[in-house]
């Protein structure tokens, strides 16, 4: 059993000073002026903060026991516009949850949205905060078994104008693009690592 660690709690230890709506669109970001407990016993002096918030998250990392073969998906991101190499990213599957939906609602229908397959298996990795010192999305990461027969190979939500690219990817061939550094965002990173630390060919 792992033995406590962490030293505070949200209730009793952050006062929310002063919070206020900077912008608001398809996300938000808001200013937050709060005071939180120092680990010497003290408060800290109040501190200004952008928050940028926005909902869940949900990906899944899609193999093909049958093959032995891996999903990854390609598509551009904003995000990566300064990427040395290209923003077109190499991804696991993801979207967000929306309302009402459970997060394994949410890896089954990304699935069929971003490859047009249909999942027979699906266990959670992990779930983490994507980046906490400016973000309150929380990602949480399944692994997901499939029968690639029916895969497309460009798919995407049209009204949202998406335009994805599946990668048919056998288990050495991810080793390599993970030793090149093809494979450059957490999420995949942390997908695809404990994959190999717990795959086991039958």
């Amino acid at each position: 059993m792992l033995k406590k660690i962490r030293s505070f709690t949200q209730d009793g230890d952050v006062q929310i000073i002063e919070q206020k709506t900077a912008y608001k669109g398809y996300f938000q970001i808001n200013q937050l002026k709060l005071k939180f407990k120092k680990f010497c016993g003290a408060w800290s002096k109040p501190v200004s903060r952008e928050l940028f918030q926005r909902k869940n998250t949900v990906g899944a990392l899609l193999f093909d026991p049958k093959i032995e073969k891996l999903v990854f998906i390609e598509q551009f991101r904003v995000g990566a516009l300064n990427d040395q190499l290209s923003p077109w990213l190499i991804e696991i599957v993801a979207g967000i949850v929306e309302s009402g939906e459970t997060e394994e609602e949410v890896a089954k229908r990304e699935v069929y949205e971003e490859t047009g397959l249909a999942v027979s298996k699906l266990k959670k990795i992990c779930g983490y905060w994507s980046s906490p010192g400016a973000s309150d999305e929380y990602l949480t990461i399944f692994f997901a078994e499939v029968n690639t027969s029916g895969i497309e190979t460009i798919s995407g939500l049209a009204d949202e104008e998406e335009d994805i690219k599946a990668h048919l990817v056998s288990i050495e061939e991810a080793k390599d693009w993970l030793a090149s550094g093809l494979l450059n965002n957490a999420a995949i990173l942390i997908a695809f690592q404990w994959f190999l630390l717990h795959y086991q060919k039958a």
